[in-house]
């Protein structure tokens, strides 16, 4: 349990935000290193069932990351995905996966909009 929660969400977060969005974003912009780590986010999981959910939750992390300029916003952010769905299955929550994991990607997802204020990645134009 300590595994999916803390230091899987640790080490995650520094290879795929840290490194890897850096990395990219130098090389191809930051909108589509958002969405290279986003993908190689979801195929590092090796669960094509988790696949979808885990792009969409690699998208907002790389926007968490970048939107606030720090890791550990990124990291605090898996974490709770993490417990989150632990609780549900730990507490045998009678839903279904499909639910358990719409439940998990809203509560990211409403945590990402509080840590971004709802900016957008795209930097606006000058006129």
């Amino acid at each position: 349990l300590v595994l999916c929660i803390v230091l899987g969400p640790f080490v995650e977060e520094f290879m795929f935000r840290g490194v890897l969005l850096k990395m990219f974003g130098g090389a191809v912009g930051i909108f589509f290193s958002v969405i290279i780590t986003s993908a190689l986010f979801a195929i590092s999981h090796g669960n094509f069932s988790q696949a979808a959910y885990t792009f969409v939750l690699g998208l907002l992390l790389a926007i968490v990351r970048y939107k606030s300029t720090s890791l550990w916003s990124a990291i605090a952010m898996h974490m709770s995905f993490n417990v989150t769905g632990a609780l549900l299955v730990g507490f045998d929550i009678t839903f279904d996966s499909v639910e358990i994991v719409i439940i998990s990607v809203a509560a990211v997802a409403f945590f990402a909009l509080a840590c971004t204020g709802g900016r957008s990645i795209r930097k606006k134009r000058k006129a």
